[in-house]
Parts: structure tokens; sequence; C-alpha cells
């Protein structure tokens, strides 16, 4: 249910305290500024690409991590993602 019917709904219910919501919102409605995401940085692209080809080494077969699995996957992966980039 949105704002607007859920408005509609209390002023046929009570049109005195619709009103009042009314008003009470107007005054509260602040725009806020749309933020663009942010670029990601061919370090993180690579770190990416890199954990996605390291992580099934140190994963079960059921999915989860081994124990300690999780923390080397990222080390590999800082350590490929490290080699790459401009020269």
């Amino acid at each position: 249910m949105t704002n607007e019917q859920l408005m509609q709904m209390i002023m046929m219910m009570n049109p005195e305290m619709g009103q009042m919501l009314q008003i009470m919102n107007a005054n509260n409605q602040v725009e806020e500024p749309v933020t663009k995401p942010r670029r990601r940085t061919a370090y993180q692209r690579r770190y990416k690409a890199a954990f996605k080809k390291v992580s099934s080494r140190y994963k079960l077969k059921s999915g989860r991590w081994k124990k300690g699995g999780f923390r080397s996957a990222v080390r590999e992966a800082h350590r490929i993602a490290g080699r790459g980039g401009k020269k």
C-alpha cells in the first residue's frame, strides 16, 4: 500500500485527521540528491574476477566454505589481482 493510498483511506475515515496528516507530510518531504553509483577501480574488477576463479578450490561439495577457506581465497585473489594493472 503506497503512502498516497493510505492518506486517501484516512481521509475517508476521518477527514480532519487526513488534513492534518497532509500538512505534516508536506512539511516532512525533503528531496534527497540522487547519487550516481561509484565507479569500480581496475584493481577491484581484477580482484572480483580472481576471487570468482579461485573460490571453488576452497569450497566443499555442498557449497559451504572449507575451514579457513574464505580467508585463503581472499588472500590468493589479492595476490593474483595485485599482479595485473598498468605497467
